[in-house]
C-alpha cells in the first residue's frame, strides 16, 4: 500500500524480524507537529509583544494647525461655485438648505479641550447663520477630520414639505494637505490658497422634497463648494 514500508531487524537469536514501518512515520509526524506548535507559539508571542508596544505608546495630542483667529471667534464664509476638480459621487442637494453659490455662512467657533489624535486642533461650531431649515447637533470636536477647521452635524427638515427631512453635516477645511509643522489662517482663503465647504445630506424620502430629486426613497446628496473668502466678524 502507498506510504507503507517494511524494516528488517535482527533479534537476539539471530533471526530476521520484519517490522511495520508505520511507527517510524508516526514519529516523524509527531516531530513535525511539535515544531509547528513551537513556531505557532513563537508567532503568538511576537504578536503580543507588538500589541503591547503599540497600545502602550503615548497618545499624541492634536496639533496646532490654524493661526490668525482666536480660541473663540466668528467667521463669515462666502461660498463660491462647485469644485470642478472633483467628480461628484452623489447628486447635488440643489440648495435645499440654502447653500448655493454666493451664499454667506456665519460660523461662531470655539476651541474645546484638545483631543488626542493625529489631526489638527480644530474648533467646535456653536452656531451657523445662513442655512435654511437646519438644526445643529450639540457642538463637538473636529478631530475626526485631520485638516478640518470645524465639522458640524445636524438635522434638516424642510419648512415647505414635512416629509422632506434627513441628517445634515458640513466640513470647513483647507483644500490641501497640511505638513506636520504647517499652520494656515482661514482668513487667507483665496483662489491661491483654496478652502472648501463640503455639505452632505441623507434624505429619508426624496420624493417629498418638492420635486427637487427624481429619485424616490432614501437619497444621499452632497455639494463641495470652493470658498470665495473668509473674514472675521467684529462683535
Amino acid at each position: 500500500m502507498p506510504g507503507t514500508f517494511l524494516a528488517e531487524s535482527m533479534d537476539s537469536s539471530g533471526r530476521i524480524a520484519v517490522e511495520d514501518g508505520y511507527s517510524l512515520g508516526d514519529t516523524m509526524t509527531n516531530r513535525a507537529f511539535q515544531w509547528m506548535k513551537k513556531l505557532g507559539h513563537a508567532a503568538t508571542l511576537l504578536f503580543c509583544a507588538y500589541w503591547l508596544i503599540a497600545t502602550s505608546a503615548p497618545n499624541v495630542p492634536a496639533r496646532d494647525c490654524f493661526t490668525g483667529i482666536g480660541a473663540k471667534d466668528t467667521l463669515r464664509v462666502v461660498l463660491g461655485g462647485p469644485d470642478s476638480s472633483q467628480t461628484p459621487q452623489v447628486p447635488s442637494c440643489q440648495g435645499l438648505d440654502g447653500l448655493v453659490n454666493d451664499a454667506a455662512l456665519t460660523f461662531t467657533l470655539s476651541q474645546g479641550p484638545r483631543s488626542e489624535s493625529a489631526g489638527c486642533y480644530g474648533y467646535e461650531t456653536q452656531s451657523i447663520v445662513g442655512t435654511s431649515d437646519v438644526t445643529l447637533a450639540a457642538a463637538g470636536p473636529s478631530s475626526v477630520w485631520s485638516n478640518a477647521l470645524t465639522t458640524v452635524d445636524g438635522a434638516f427638515s424642510s419648512s415647505r414639505s414635512s416629509g422632506c427631512r434627513g441628517t445634515w453635516s458640513i466640513i470647513l477645511e483647507p483644500d490641501f494637505e497640511l505638513g506636520s509643522d504647517q499652520k494656515v489662517s482661514p482668513l487667507d482663503a483665496s483662489s491661491a490658497e483654496r478652502w472648501t465647504v463640503v455639505r452632505s445630506m441623507d434624505v429619508a424620502q426624496a420624493q417629498f422634497c418638492d420635486g427637487v430629486f427624481s429619485q424616490t426613497g432614501n437619497l444621499q446628496c452632497q455639494d463641495r463648494f470652493l470658498v470665495q473668502s473668509i473674514t472675521a466678524v467684529t462683535p
